[in-house]
């Protein structure tokens, strides 16, 4: 192989390596530090069962989290600051959703969730600053205590 193309694989490689990435939090340290960095708040006590993956493509970045809580929890969440009562669809960001016009990045836990539209209170956060969109969406299962969570940012 000549020199020119083995340096164009080698910068190819490393500009594809360096656009985007994916991950999930594996321990209880990362698991905990995603909780917060959605939510603004660390994880009480009794959330448990946390769950999140990642993923960043260039300028975007999104962020999956699950996780179970008891009522005081829920009511802290409902009450965060700029958190409004939304009237988002359920499709394609939702939990549950594995209709083919889904975030193709979603996690398994996320798009096989078995929840019903009917039984979920949603909230949106809108933290975006002047060059950034930084928009949470919650979904909350009442019947089952398990919040949903959707963090995206983009420039």
């Amino acid at each position: 192989m000549s020199k020119l193309l083995t340096l164009f694989l080698f910068a190819a490689l490393f500009l594809l390596t360096g656009c985007w990435s994916s991950g999930d939090a594996k321990d209880t340290k990362s698991r905990s530090d995603a909780f917060a960095e959605v939510l603004g708040f660390a994880a009480p006590a009794s959330v448990v069962e946390i769950k999140s993956h990642w993923y960043f493509l260039r300028d975007a970045y999104i962020r999956w989290l699950r996780f179970s809580c008891d009522e005081p929890t829920l009511s802290k969440i409902r009450g965060l600051k700029g958190a409004k009562t939304s009237a988002i669809q359920p499709v394609p960001a939702a939990p549950g959703n594995s209709a083919p016009d889904r975030n193709p990045n979603a996690p398994d836990w996320w798009t096989k969730a078995v929840v019903s539209p009917q039984g979920l209170d949603m909230l949106e956060i809108d933290a975006g600053r002047t060059n950034e969109a930084d928009v949470v969406h919650i979904w909350i299962d009442k019947k089952t205590r398990t919040v949903y969570a959707t963090r995206s940012v983009w420039h």
